[in-house]
């Protein structure tokens, strides 16, 4: 029955799940788009030309941010090298998720129950907001070559 119900929960939630994920990337991609458009009309007095490939590549640094340094964290609390913590980031937020590195196996680093559970919950947070920001990063890129397509 539980094989069953995970096959059907699969079909309704994954779809389910990309849509969201689509929506919110729109959203964080409108808004660093409002941002470039409004820096540019305070600061250079013009309209922004290129918006989505300024998008895009803005949306990618902020994506690196959040690849780059939580990666010091996982490497402090985790006891894993610095390339395994960005290796572990980015896999996550790619989804790609081989499982070959997963939070909670500290060596016995912090022993107190309570902290675990509160870091377990920042590690759900982190993952949360760097999914957005990887949908983010794909939509900004989809409307780059939508653009270009445009143009041919």
């Amino acid at each position: 029955m539980g094989r069953w119900f995970c096959i059907f929960y699969a079909l309704v939630g994954i779809p389910l799940t990309g849509l969201t994920l689509r929506s919110v990337g729109n959203r964080i991609s409108e808004e660093i788009s409002s941002i470039i458009k409004g820096f540019e009309r305070k600061v250079y007095n013009r309209e922004s030309d290129k918006l989505e490939i300024k998008t895009a590549i803005i949306a990618f640094i902020l994506l690196l941010v959040i690849i780059i340094i939580p990666a010091f964290g996982f490497h402090e609390l985790e006891g894993w090298s610095y390339e395994n913590s960005v290796y572990f980031c980015f896999v996550t937020l790619s989804t790609i998720g081989f499982g070959d590195f997963v939070t909670g196996n500290r060596t016995g680093l912090i022993d107190d129950k309570a902290t675990n559970v509160v870091l377990e919950f920042l590690n759900l947070i982190y993952m949360v907001v760097g999914l957005a920001v990887m949908s983010g990063v794909i939509v900004s890129i989809s409307g780059v070559i939508e653009e270009k397509t445009k143009l041919i």
